[in-house]
């Protein structure tokens, strides 16, 4: 062995080209060393599972998909009543008023009885309660049925269909009434809709308490994977309920995402241990095959042989376009070719 182990004189350039070629090989090995992650697995439900089979390595939740939360949450809106605070002060005004303009302005103008009647509706509509314009919208979600009306310290429950806006209310005022007794001339002469004002104001705060409530009820998680549970086997068909723990899995080790500082601490890990390999080695070959090291084409077939099978084994977890079992026969001639010219350097 010792003839094949002779010093050579390597220039400042020799050096430097060696050291790049090292470090390019430890950079290579760092970047594809597998990690624990399922991202590289691809899959479909329904499909097969193409890959040896997975054991979850830790606990996590299954969780629920995004739309059956959503169609959870639009079950339990359906009992969702938002509150609204009742100013029992706005009907008070709004009569007094009525009866000072009846009075002052529509005396002679309109038959007396007029004045009764218009009182005892406006009454009724201020007690079914009336909202503002804004307000109205929140009732209009055809998943609301009722809302919640709060006049002291008391809470009553109202049909959300027996609700008027402001415009509502003057058309069930004019509309309903008799028209052989009460004339809609006369009744449009009055200007009724001056008397008609929001009494009922949605209140954001208990609503939104109600709601959050109602949304905790609502769990996420379908289950539990317990660690060293089988998740599937090789050749299995995903079905449904596969597919969400492999969904949730990708979840769980998305949230286990490493600090900066644990990043750049396993990075530092990865490259200690990738170097130490490489360095042994080629102090193996400095130390019995010197002869290896003093050849370009020698060297760059050591530094090729290094990231070949990483690499292959790497694009066939990933399940490249590209067959790993394809790739070392492709590049087996331009091993052979680099060999036999490294030998003639010799």
């Amino acid at each position: 062995m010792s003839r094949f182990n002779h010093r050579h004189k390597w220039t400042t350039r020799n050096y430097i080209t060696r050291y790049l070629s090292v470090a390019a090989v430890i950079a290579v090995l760092v970047t594809f060393m597998p990690r624990e992650s399922v991202r590289t697995f691809h899959y479909n439900e329904g499909g097969i599972w193409d890959y040896p089979t997975l054991i979850a390595s830790d606990s996590f939740p299954i969780l629920k998909s995004k739309e059956q939360l959503l169609h959870e949450r639009d079950s339990i809106t359906r009992y969702y009543e938002p509150y609204f605070l009742s100013r029992p002060h706005t009907a008070d005004s709004a009569i007094r008023a009525w009866h000072f303009t009846f009075q002052n302005e529509l005396n002679g103008a309109v038959p007396s009885y007029y004045e009764s009647y218009v009182t005892s509706r406006l009454m009724e509509l201020y007690d079914r309660g009336i909202v503002s314009g804004e307000d109205y919208d929140i009732i209009a979600d055809p998943n609301i049925n009722a809302i919640r009306v709060i006049t002291g310290n008391m809470s009553t429950i109202r049909s959300a269909s027996e609700i008027y806006t402001p415009k509502t209310a003057y058309e069930e005022l004019i509309s309903s009434a008799d028209s052989t007794r009460y004339r809609h001339d006369d009744l449009i002469r009055c200007k009724l809709n001056r008397f008609l004002t929001a009494n009922l104001e949605y209140d954001a705060g208990k609503s939104a308490q109600q709601r959050s409530e109602m949304e905790s009820l609502i769990t996420p998680y379908l289950g539990q994977v317990v660690a060293g549970q089988k998740i599937v086997d090789r050749g299995e068909i995903i079905n449904a309920g596969t597919f969400r723990i492999l969904e949730s899995m990708h979840h769980h080790i998305g949230e286990r995402e490493k600090s900066t500082a644990e990043f750049l601490l396993d990075l530092y890990g990865r490259i200690t241990y990738t170097s130490l390999i490489v360095i042994m080695l080629l102090l193996y070959f400095q130390q019995f095959r010197s002869d290896y090291l003093a050849s370009p084409r020698a060297m760059l077939l050591t530094c090729m042989l290094f990231i070949l099978f990483p690499l292959s084994t790497y694009l066939l977890v990933a399940n490249s376009t590209i067959s790993p079992y394809i790739l070392p026969f492709c590049i087996t001639p331009v091993f052979i070719r680099i060999f036999m010219d490294s030998r003639t350097a010799f």
